[in-house]
Parts: C-alpha cells; structure tokens; sequence
C-alpha cells in the first residue's frame, strides 16, 4: 500500500492530478476485479543485474486499459483479418496488455494467437501467474528470452506488435532489423523511438489522443521490407 501511494504521490508530481488519478484508478480496478498484480511500478535498477542488454532497458510499468482497449478497437474495426494477425507483446512485463487484448479478442469472439516476451524471470513468473488466474490455470504463450534473440519468423506471416518504450533505440532497432514478415502492425505506447520506427519503413496510421506522451499510443504499418 505505501509503495502503491508513493508512486502515486510521484505521478501526481510529474503528470497532473487527473491523469494520476485515472492511472489508479485504471490499475486498481483491475487487479481488484480479477485478483492480479499488475499495477505498480518496477525501477530498472530492481531488476537483476546479470540480465543480457540491461543498460539498455526500461523498467515496468503497465499500460492503461484504456490505451489497449483504443488500439484494439482502431484493429479489430480496419483490419478484416484481425484474426491472422498473431499478438506479440514485445517486454510484456506482468501481462496486463497480454491478458486484457485476449478478453477483448473473446468480448468479440474472435480467435487470435497472443503471445509475449519478457526477459526479466521475475515478471515473467508473475506474467505466467496472472494469465493463470484470469484465465483458469492456463499460464499462457509468454517467451522467457531477450527480445533481440527471439526468432520472430515462428510467429507467422502476420505479426501485430504490441510495445510500451521497453527499451532503448539500439534494442528497438535490432529488433525492427529481425522482422521480416511484410504484414505487421506496430502499437507503441509512449513512443519515444517514434521517429526510428517510421524511418524502418513503417508508416503511422492512427494515434490516440492523450496528451501526455507517456500515455500515448500510436499505430503504425509495415510498407516496406
């Protein structure tokens, strides 16, 4: 609890008291409704120090339900195969945005490969746990591995990227580097490395409209190999 009012005494601080109080609110609410822990924020320097490219991490913080919910919605809507499209959390941390996109694909009915990538065994275990929760024991499809040393080919033809700023523009650019499919959607909550993307040959298609840039989302599309 006092670790929950700390961070939300620094948010307040850094974004304002609406927006603070929206983001516990959101958190809360979740892990209230289902019994899940994926609130809270983990500092880099609280990760263990021998993992692979760790200087060149972020650390965890989830994204609002909202901004998921948006993403979704703007896909499902434009894209009448949404269903080929396999999810990908790229740095999914303790699995909210895993566990929240699979209930909507089911609000929908609609049957779609989830899937996740985290490096950090710590969330990973939490991940695992909290997808077994809401999900009737089923840990989930979440990859232990560094995000620069998953063999993105195994996903499919089609990938539907889904990243919270988990990592610096040199992780960020290795990875883009090892996507080769041709049919890929990209959402980036918070993006920093906007710029990097769009200069892969990505294209921005859609943007929600928060107007603080930790909480924003954007869009973007594949055009080029």
């Amino acid at each position: 609890m006092i670790s929950r009012l700390k961070s939300l005494y620094e948010k307040v601080k850094k974004y304002g008291l609406i927006f603070s109080i929206e983001y516990a609110v959101d958190s809360f609410i979740f892990d209230f409704l289902y019994g899940t822990n994926t609130s809270g924020k983990v500092d880099i320097v609280d990760f263990p120090q021998n993992l692979p490219n760790l200087r060149n991490g972020v650390g965890y913080q989830a994204a609002l339900l909202s901004e998921i919910r948006w993403a979704h919605t703007y896909l499902f809507c434009n894209l009448k195969n949404f269903d080929e499209f396999h999810f990908v959390d790229i740095g999914c941390g303790k699995g909210r945005a895993l566990i929240r996109w699979s209930q909507l694909n089911i609000k929908e009915r609609c049957i779609q490969h989830v899937s996740g990538i985290e490096y950090n065994k710590d969330l990973y275990d939490v991940a695992r746990v909290n997808h077994a929760i809401v999900f009737k024991g089923s840990a989930g499809n979440i990859y232990f591995s560094d995000a620069t040393k998953i063999n993105y080919e195994m996903f499919g033809e089609r990938l539907m990227l889904f990243i919270f700023n988990s990592f610096d523009d040199k992780i960020f650019q290795i990875i883009l580097d090892n996507i080769t499919q041709s049919e890929v959607y990209l959402v980036y909550v918070n993006p920093v490395w906007g710029d990097l993307v769009s200069s892969c040959g990505y294209e921005l298609v859609a943007k929600s409209d928060r107007s603080i840039s930790t909480a924003r989302t954007n869009i973007y599309k594949k055009i080029s190999i």
